[in-house]
């Protein structure tokens, strides 16, 4: 059986194998054998886009519109108070790649640009880095949030179709609670013996 751990690594290979949208930006890039020119859209596995992105050639549609899915799941989520809004399995890990890989090279690729003056490119970081800090604690207001609604979950016992809603860092973290839960109540014994 597979731990956790080599579960997540497996989980995360398979993600950066994910399908996204990329805007060329470069005059051509050449991506399996065919030639591309700006402003082409093309779907190719994550870890390519990521490649292409790092040398500057494109941008990751998926992280470019991370605001808006980030806002609907948050104003979703505030509004439902018992239930989980569905996510999709690999949420976290995208929303890691955009705050810890995505931003880093937006911030690279703003301080090295030659159309820009000295001042619009200060201006534009104090820009993208108030965004980055909102969406941080947006984000982590979301994560308190789905905790909180998992372990409440977990209380009323292992729900299978809860499952379908969470990504797969909350599933690993939900079914490890409800272990936990139905091993404390296995072993509490709630009745009194009079013979002892």
């Amino acid at each position: 059986m597979l731990s956790c751990q080599d579960t997540l690594k497996f989980t995360t290979f398979v993600y950066n194998f994910r399908l996204v949208t990329i805007t060329v930006t470069s005059e051509q890039l050449s991506i399996h054998d065919k030639l591309y020119v700006q402003d082409d859209t093309v779907r190719i596995p994550l870890w390519l886009a990521k490649l292409y992105y790092k040398n500057n050639h494109c941008i990751i549609q998926e992280f470019e519109d991370i605001e808006n899915v980030l806002n609907s799941i948050y104003s979703n989520q505030q509004i439902s108070t018992k239930n989980l809004v569905p996510v999709e399995q690999d949420f976290y890990l995208l929303v890691n790649d955009y705050f810890n890989f995505y931003i880093k090279y937006r911030l690279k690729y703003l301080e090295i640009n030659d159309t820009l003056s000295d001042n619009e490119k200060t201006e534009k970081e104090m820009e993208i880095r108030l965004n980055v800090n909102k969406h941080k604690s947006k984000f982590k207001q979301l994560v308190d949030k789905r905790k909180k609604l998992l372990l409440l979950n977990s209380y009323l016992g292992y729900n299978r179709s809860l499952i379908k809603d969470m990504s797969f860092e909350e599933c690993i973290l939900y079914n490890h609670i409800c272990d936990a839960m139905k091993n404390f109540n296995d072993n509490f014994s709630y009745e009194f013996n009079e013979n002892t």
